[in-house]
């Protein structure tokens, strides 16, 4: 099937297939596992920030706001959280972010946003926000207990019990911290969980009981069962991206992304023929060259140039040359038949042949994250 002639008028034939049975397919491995793992029922917040690691945060959001145990959205900014209330996604939303300048808290209400508390000066604006409104508003505390990025320090936790009870118009529905090693440094993720688990006590011990009590990402999720509170907060592993190499010893997970093109001029070059910027390339031979409308305004990073590779009719074909702003040089000499308008793919499988995103990462020594996050908004996604 074309699935090309199935998006709207896009002038470049390049365009990212979200598979959305892989997708709900993860959610549901992931929430398996978590639950055979604990005695206790544990949901999900699915962390659908930075356009959903790059698959499109209003097809993400679609697709999981119904399923019942994802009970809250993860984002890093109101500009997400308003394109998932503009296409009526009903579920909490939570701004995983700073909240800062506080005339934002306007928009936390305007679109039902959930803020993060890092601090006792954040917490205070807030009471006086809602104060204002006449409405009360819930947040989420975050713990700083090693990432170094935001969060109340755990000594500061009972400075903050002290003043939240002054304040009458605000509710702490969850708390959180994050880890910052989980896939490589078990000391230290033990060290953290073990001062949020002393500041979480803390808090019931004063009788301040959150609902939603969260700490574990992708790879903790996997990794470390005692994390896991009542909620768990994946993002990379949804997608079908590896927080670690052999996470499919523990939970499978498929990718969710394909990123395809197609051929959109041929030419055959004779041996000694410079490809692309700064004769970086020269052909060795004989060489029939196909130029595909993908380059780096779109994400494809020029580390790729020269040792990148994608699949035409199932066989790798090599970048030539230096990946330019919006185009790239392939060499397909050893592709039959091959013309005008065949389907490239980037990512994803052609026949029995794959290029993963962890695939991209290594060549560009880079993560996983880095690749998929900085796919450009501007190439379409269409749900297959």
């Amino acid at each position: 099937m074309n699935l090309f002639n199935y998006l709207p008028f896009y002038s470049r034939p390049t365009w990212i297939e979200i598979n959305k049975n892989a997708l709900i397919k993860n959610i549901e491995n992931i929430y398996y596992y978590i639950n055979n793992k604990s005695k206790d029922k544990i949901n999900i917040c699915a962390v659908i920030k930075s356009n959903a690691y790059g698959h499109g945060i209003d097809l993400v959001g679609k697709i999981l706001d119904n399923i019942e145990y994802i009970k809250l959205f993860g984002v890093s900014s109101i500009e997400e959280a308003k394109i998932l209330r503009k296409i009526k996604v009903k579920k909490p939303i939570l701004l995983l972010g700073s909240v800062y300048p506080f005339k934002n808290f306007e928009y936390f209400y305007k679109y039902d946003i959930i803020p993060t508390i890092s601090s006792i000066l954040i917490l205070k604006e807030l009471d006086k926000f809602a104060r204002k409104i006449g409405h009360k508003m819930k947040f989420h505390l975050k713990i700083d207990t090693g990432m170094g990025r935001i969060g109340l320090l755990p000594e500061r936790i009972e400075d903050f019990i002290n003043e939240y009870k002054l304040l009458k118009n605000i509710v702490c529905e969850g708390i959180y911290t994050h880890f910052s090693s989980a896939k490589e440094d078990k000391e230290y993720t033990l060290y953290q969980l073990k001062l949020f688990n002393e500041c979480y006590k803390k808090l019931l011990s004063s009788g301040i009981k959150p609902k939603y009590v969260h700490a574990a990402n992708s790879a903790a999720t996997v990794l470390y069962p005692e994390s896991y509170f009542n909620m768990v907060r994946p993002g990379l592993i949804i997608y079908g991206l590896k927080p670690f190499e052999k996470v499919d010893k523990f939970v499978n997970i498929e990718p969710v992304l394909s990123l395809k093109s197609k051929i959109v001029f041929l030419k055959t070059l004779p041996k000694g023929k410079y490809i692309s910027y700064s004769k970086t390339y020269i052909t060795k031979k004989k060489t029939k060259v196909a130029t595909i409308p993908i380059g780096y305004a779109d994400g494809l990073l020029r580390k790729l140039s020269n040792k990148g590779q994608v699949l035409i009719k199932g066989k790798f074909c090599n970048i030539i040359g230096r990946i330019t702003m919006d185009m790239i040089m392939i060499d397909v000499s050893n592709v039959k038949d091959v013309k005008v308008g065949d389907e490239v793919v980037i990512i994803g499988k052609d026949s029995d042949n794959q290029i993963s995103v962890e695939n991209i990462a290594n060549l560009c020594e880079t993560i996983n994250y880095e690749i998929s996050t900085l796919l450009s908004p501007r190439i379409p996604r269409i749900i297959v």
